[in-house]
This record gives C-alpha cells, sequence and structure tokens, in this order.
C-alpha cells in the first residue's frame, strides 16, 4: 500500500511541475535619466526612479515653494543641476510631501 501511495504521489508531481526549470523573471529595466526632472504640479515628479552615469549632471526642478531633499541635502526652492562624483542610489524627495519620492541610481563611468 505505501508503495503504490508513493508511486501515485511521485506521479502527480511529475505531472504538475511539466519539468520546465523554474527560471526568476528578469530585473525591471530603468530608464537612462533625463536632463531634467519636474515637479508635476504638486503631487509627484516626472520620474521617480532613473539612472546614470558617475560625473553626469541631472537637474531637478523644484516647485518654487517646496524645497528638495537630494540624498540629505536640502537644496533651495530654485532649480539646480547637481552632479554625482559617486557609484549608488540616491534618493530624493520634497520636504513638504513625504510621498513624494524618488531615486537616482548612478553607475560607474565605463
Amino acid at each position: 500500500m505505501k508503495r503504490i501511495l508513493g508511486i501515485i504521489i511521485g506521479a502527480t508531481a511529475l505531472i504538475g511541475c511539466n519539468n520546465k526549470p523554474v527560471v526568476d523573471p528578469p530585473p525591471p529595466v530603468i530608464a537612462a535619466c533625463p536632463a531634467n526632472i519636474t515637479n508635476n504640479g504638486s503631487s509627484s515628479y516626472s520620474v521617480t526612479e532613473c539612472k546614470l552615469k558617475v560625473g553626469a549632471t541631472i537637474t531637478i526642478v523644484a516647485n518654487s515653494s517646496h524645497p528638495l531633499n537630494v540624498d540629505g541635502r536640502t537644496t533651495s526652492t530654485t532649480t539646480e543641476p547637481i552632479s554625482f562624483a559617486t557609484p549608488g542610489t540616491y534618493n530624493f524627495s520634497c520636504n513638504i510631501h513625504s510621498s513624494m519620492t524618488g531615486k537616482i541610481i548612478v553607475e560607474p563611468a565605463q
């Protein structure tokens, strides 16, 4: 009886998996940063995640009444170009609206 039960369980497992390997889906593609990231009114940024190379400059256009925080550095309420000398992930956010966030992924220049 145990042998028959083992055969049934084994056959069910083989039929269920179809002998196909399990493959993780590819990581999401992150777009290159545009020259400017802008504030869309008062609720979001035009880009919430993008990547660029070390040494590249990007301008995050802050709303005139909303100071911007880029990885711990608070910028003024005016438009300021920012460049990144070190690879890594840099977060940005609105100092007034905590839901307005994004990140810039800086890759080594090659």
